[in-house]
């Protein structure tokens, strides 16, 4: 099964939120990631499959003070993201 098949697979595993609720976010995820560089979109992937900071530095060959950057700009990226949908 290639990456994204197995993304998409974990994003699908969930039976705790309402259907409707797992559709959208989905679909947000994903075009939201299409807003972010490759590297970036790279590392939010690795890290939404669960993997930590410290194997995503390892992989991306960044330290962890980086991988926290970038989380935190995805984090922002995403909250605006969302807001402009909901207007």
């Amino acid at each position: 099964m290639s990456e994204e098949g197995v993304f998409i697979e974990v994003l699908a595993d969930n039976r705790l939120t309402p259907v409707p609720d797992q559709v959208v976010f989905r679909i947000d995820f994903l075009l939201g990631l299409d807003l972010q560089n490759r590297r970036d979109r790279a590392l939010a992937k690795f890290l939404a499959l669960g993997n930590s900071a410290t194997e995503a530095a390892r992989h991306f060959g960044v330290s962890e003070a980086r991988v926290s950057q970038v989380r935190s700009k995805l984090r922002s990226s995403w909250q605006e993201f969302q807001r402009e949908w909901a207007s």
